[in-house]
């Protein structure tokens, strides 16, 4: 096994997908024998994160050029072998520190022009290589002219412990889970949904969808009004649960379709993952990322679709997943984990740091 020490510095102050990916990649490191240390924004939910998964961390009061003085303390103090950037403050102030092999994590949409200026390819150059999760931003990355070796890795989780619940009937046929925000795509979906329940067979039992999520942009009562406006009904057509769950893998097993219909962003999309991990497949929007999850057998998309399109295959989707055998979503769940594993995360990860 081996002993270097890879250093992930984040920047990002709230629970964000990047957030999530440094987090993953610092426990997928740490798995492979690595020393992973976690220098976050004191006070921050990645501090707070890392220091749960008993992550080794460091953290800063800021990512200013104020904190240079400590940002060489903490690197005399720890050898590190690699750092990993995952944000713009932390990459600038890399610069001043004597890691010689610097990777930087890009999370977003690269969509101005400006990134083909000397000004923004000068700010990289020290950088050796760019890490990012999906194709979509890889091609991005390449397109910039950056002259970086440019690799994709997408998000490494933990497997779900499979239990009886994967093999008891489901309680909802369909379940949106993440937080309640206009660019989730609630409202297009209950549209979507609402032709489903008119098109659904009267002589079979009605579908039924679960909102899952903490009230951000959106409150429940937003969501009970746009039921309203699509003729659906709190308790028999739409269960609404207005808050973040300590613990969702009942919820992610019990539930027959997972549904993503963000509008946008997605680039780092865990749920998705989660769900196919629980073994339940998904109905997905095509934003961002969201297509890149989906192998044989493990839902689909509905991009480009108009509304009545999109819940006619939905119908469809609903009748066979009511179908399926425990044995399907095992071997579903199964796949899942060699597809979205902290082990394979991390070995990508190895190989790509020091090819």
């Amino acid at each position: 096994m081996s002993q270097k020490t890879i250093w992930h510095l984040v920047s990002n102050r709230w629970n964000s997908a990047i957030t999530e990916y440094a987090l993953s990649s610092a426990k997928a490191l740490a798995g492979r024998g690595y020393t992973s240390i976690f220098s976050a924004l004191e006070g921050s939910s990645a501090k707070s994160r890392a220091k749960a998964c008993g992550l080794e961390t460091l953290s800063l009061p800021g990512f200013s050029l104020m904190q240079v003085p400590q940002l060489l303390k903490i690197e005399r103090a720890i050898h590190a072998d690699c750092v990993l950037l995952y944000g713009g403050q932390e990459t600038f102030l890399s610069k001043f520190i004597g890691v010689k092999k610097q990777i930087r994590f890009f999370g977003q949409d690269l969509r101005t022009p400006f990134l083909r200026f000397p000004g923004f390819l000068s700010s990289y150059s020290h950088i050796e290589k760019i890490l990012v999760p999906n194709q979509i931003i890889a091609e991005q990355v390449r397109s910039c002219a950056i002259g970086k070796p440019c690799q994709r890795i997408i998000l490494g989780l933990a497997s779900l412990p499979w239990s009886s619940q994967n093999e008891s009937a489901r309680t909802f046929d369909l379940t949106i889970l993440g937080r309640l925000d206009p660019i989730k795509g609630h409202e297009p979906f209950l549209h979507i949904f609402s032709l489903l329940c008119e098109q659904w067979p009267k002589a079979l039992t009605r579908p039924l969808l679960h909102i899952v999520g903490e009230q951000a942009n959106l409150s429940c009562e937003d969501l009970e009004a746009m039921a309203l406006k699509h003729s659906l009904l709190i308790g028999k057509d739409l269960i609404l649960t207005g808050e973040r769950l300590p613990k969702v893998a009942p919820l992610l097993q019990q539930t027959g379709i997972g549904v993503i219909p963000s509008l946008g962003s997605e680039h780092i999309c865990r749920v998705a993952e989660e769900f196919l991990l629980a073994g339940t497949p998904l109905f997905v929007s095509g934003a961002g990322a969201t297509e890149e999850v989906l192998f044989p057998g493990a839902g689909e998309t509905y991009r480009a679709k108009t509304a009545s399109a999109a819940a006619e295959q939905l119908l469809h989707l609903v009748l066979r997943v009511r179908d399926e055998s425990p044995s399907v979503r095992r071997d579903r769940a199964a796949y899942a984990r060699s597809c979205f594993s902290l082990d394979r995360m991390g070995s990508e990860l190895e190989n790509f740091i020091f090819a």
